[in-house]
């Protein structure tokens, strides 16, 4: 029995300490519900302090959010950044840039309903502050409410001679007015307006804004140079050139036949060795089968005098004809390395990588000695 009482028996320091542990437990307990009534003021919000501290007090009601969104924007002009400012998705924004790259311009607010990943709300937010300039107009400064004047559209142009500046002045795209001028660098011409349909990207509702002051000088893009003089329809239909020996000057007398394609006519005979058929003109690249139709009557034929002599010929040489790769070049080049010299046209027929129409054509401008 001693010992168990051994067990609950307590120093006089560890009676002392219980008895402190106990009133701290019980004025803990006791603040917990006395706190709420002692403290009878509302918490301050951290922005609320700062609004009511920093700002005047007209200010601390003012509306926070971006300035950004009070902003008048052009769907067509916003760079990416300025998207973003608009709180539009990343994903949405990329869709917008896309869309105006692949498809064209935005020619009224509701067009932007055609992103597909631009939701209603973001939509709905954005519709009041969208503001699409007409082509040819450009916004001076978007923070500004001066009306925006451009004579521009009351000027008509030629798509022979516009200038890359000017067709973005008219709304047409960056990546569209590179085409157009690639096109023309390389030897293409307007003749009507209908051709500008042809522009890869070029949007139907943009081509009938343009097509208005679309104006073409037919005299500079068919008829001869100044210094040949006037070339009457009358002169043109009675007129027939040689295609072997016509020059560049002489081609462009026939109906049709500009600067760029009379070039390119001479370069490509030149490339073959001369034409062996007047149908080989219309291979001619780029020359329309329509215009080939209508000067055919007026060419004829002298026999090809330029010939390759095909046992000793390079492969780079040989590659530069037209009807022959470079792929084929090498081949022949080989088989010739390997069994000897062409003797005949039949030792020729074994080059397996040409096909029989590709050997036949060739046919004309080999020559075995």
């Amino acid at each position: 029995m001693e010992k168990i009482k051994d067990y609950f028996y307590y120093t006089k320091s560890e009676r002392n300490g219980t008895l402190v542990l106990a009133i701290v437990c019980f004025l803990l307990f006791l603040s917990s519900h006395l706190l709420p009534f002692m403290h009878t003021q509302e918490p301050i919000a951290l922005e609320q302090f700062v609004v009511d501290t920093l700002l005047p007090g007209h200010l601390a009601e003012a509306d926070t959010t971006s300035s950004v969104a009070l902003l008048p924007f052009d769907p067509n002009l916003a760079t990416r950044q300025e998207l973003l400012a608009y709180d539009i998705p990343e994903k949405t924004v990329r869709t917008i840039l896309n869309f105006r790259e692949k498809v064209g311009r935005f020619e009224k607010p509701e067009d932007l309903k055609k992103v597909y990943n631009l939701s209603k709300e973001d939509y709905d937010q954005l519709l009041p502050h969208i503001r699409i300039a007409t082509p040819g107009k450009k916004y001076q400064d978007r923070k500004t409410t001066q009306p925006i004047h451009s004579e521009v559209k009351k000027r008509s142009f030629n798509p022979n001679t516009i200038t890359k500046a000017e067709l973005l002045n008219y709304g047409v795209p960056d990546r569209i007015a590179n085409t157009i001028l690639n096109y023309r660098n390389k030897g293409g011409i307007f003749r009507q307006k209908g051709d500008l349909k042809k522009i890869y990207g070029l949007s139907p509702d943009l081509y009938d804004q343009l097509a208005p002051y679309i104006v073409i000088d037919n005299a500079a893009t068919d008829g001869p140079p100044a210094n040949v003089g006037k070339v009457t329809r009358q002169s043109v239909a009675v007129v027939r050139i040689d295609i072997n020996q016509a020059t560049a000057q002489e081609w462009r007398q026939l109906k049709g036949i500009g600067p760029f394609y009379s070039k390119r006519i001479t370069n490509f005979r030149q490339k073959l060795g001369g034409f062996y058929s007047i149908d080989q003109v219309a291979e001619t690249y780029g020359l329309p089968d329509s215009t080939f139709q209508k000067i055919k009557p007026f060419l004829h034929l002298t026999p090809l005098t330029q010939k390759i002599s095909i046992n000793q010929i390079t492969v780079d040489s040989l590659a530069r004809h037209p009807y022959i790769t470079y792929r084929q070049a090498r081949a022949i080049v080989n088989y010739r390395i390997n069994h000897g010299p062409f003797e005949s046209w039949e030792d020729f027929k074994n080059i397996l990588v040409l096909t029989p129409e590709e050997q036949q054509k060739l046919a004309h401008y080999l020559q075995f000695r």
